[in-house]
């Protein structure tokens, strides 16, 4: 942990932008702090009295955090999250509690969406968490009422890893309702923030909490939500840094469908079934996914595997099918559900048994 880093986020507060400010200007916080009293632009950013010199708040957050079992990162620790690194206004400070994952080593997805979904929208977050947790992948969301809990439900569901992005201190589980859910996702998963604990969040942070949520993310999978929304708000940023979006479409004559389906009008990746996203991935980053697989409890490798002989069927399958065959094709052949389904070709393409296409083809190599 870089200790000016945590000094620069105490002396400006936690505020982002004053930090990113400060940072643009002199370089890093080391800097910034070493430069005289009476440079220019130190004068300008914090006024006659410049930044407080003494690191007597930073200690003072380092105990209370040893205390409560919160892990602090700075931004040029080896285990920040790298993808962080790149979007604009990074976080200079995290704060996270629960497992030590180091997310470099997995593949991030984020489920967003309205607090006041339909049925199907709870259903279809919680399904979509599921298969995606299956899959070995983490999905990351932000604990809010509606789709967020949906998703992060269905991971841990799985047996797979979650991640809750909270816009207050990781030590206040918001909203206060969703306490059994913070509960669960510390034993299998992770809380994250750029504030401090004991920092009470509010609807002003959330931006710039979804800027992280995005941020920490390959991907971000919209489901219900209106256009104008936090929910809009949350797939600009993940476009403006150049992540890949997912909308699930639904019926125009619904307010929530307002935002999914634009943005599938606007160019983002159709969702049909959570295939439609594990397979634009699986062979870009098998090493991301084979590491979540190992990482989810062995009751879900048990369910994925659905006993030794679901990929002698699948293969057999495909086999018969002159070789190759399209995902729907081998769900309805083998009789197998999606989830299981996308984890098992997964593993195939990881181990070269098969090789993927596009338009979710398999094809047996050698075969």
């Amino acid at each position: 942990m870089d200790k000016y880093d945590l000094w620069l986020v105490t002396v400006c507060n936690f505020e982002p932008e004053l930090i990113n400010k400060c940072i643009e200007v002199f370089g890093s916080a080391e800097n910034l702090y070493t430069t005289s009293f009476f440079d220019a632009e130190k004068t300008k950013l914090f006024g006659l009295k410049g930044p407080d010199k003494s690191f007597n708040k930073a200690e003072s957050l380092i105990q209370r955090c040893e205390e409560q079992d919160i892990r602090i990162l700075s931004f040029n620790d080896e285990e920040y999250p790298d993808l962080l690194r790149h979007i604009n206004c990074p976080p200079r400070i995290l704060f996270t509690k629960g497992e030590k994952l180091n997310l470099n080593k997995y593949f991030c997805i984020s489920v967003v969406g309205t607090r006041t979904p339909s049925d199907f929208g709870v259903r279809y977050a919680e399904t979509i968490g599921h298969d995606l947790g299956k899959c070995g992948m983490v999905v990351v969301s932000g604990m809010a009422m509606g789709t967020d809990g949906a998703a992060h439900t269905g991971a841990l569901k799985s047996g797979g890893k979650t991640v809750a992005v909270l816009a207050g201190g990781v030590d206040r589980p918001y909203p206060a309702i969703n306490r059994n859910l913070y509960d669960r996702i510390l034993e299998n998963g992770m809380v994250i923030s750029e504030r401090p604990p004991g920092f009470s969040g509010g609807k002003y942070l959330y931006p710039q909490r979804n800027r992280i949520l995005t941020g920490l993310s390959y991907a971000t999978v919209v489901c219900e939500g209106k256009i104008a929304s936090g929910t809009s708000i949350s797939a600009k940023m993940a476009r403006d840094n150049n992540r890949d979006i997912f909308a699930v479409p639904s019926s125009p004559v619904l307010s929530n469908s307002e935002l999914p389906n634009s943005l599938i009008a606007d160019g983002a990746r159709i969702v049909t079934n959570t295939y439609d996203i594990v397979s634009s991935y699986a062979t870009l980053y098998p090493e991301l996914l084979d590491n979540g697989l190992k990482h989810i409890s062995k009751s879900s490798k048990d369910k994925i595997s659905q006993g030794d002989n679901l990929e002698d069927e699948i293969i057999k399958f495909i086999e018969n099918n002159g070789g190759f065959a399209y995902i729907n094709d081998i769900i309805d052949g083998c009789n197998i559900d999606i989830g299981t389904l996308s984890g098992k070709l997964m593993l195939l393409t990881i181990d070269g048994v098969l090789s993927q296409e596009a338009g979710g083809k398999y094809i047996l190599i050698g075969g």
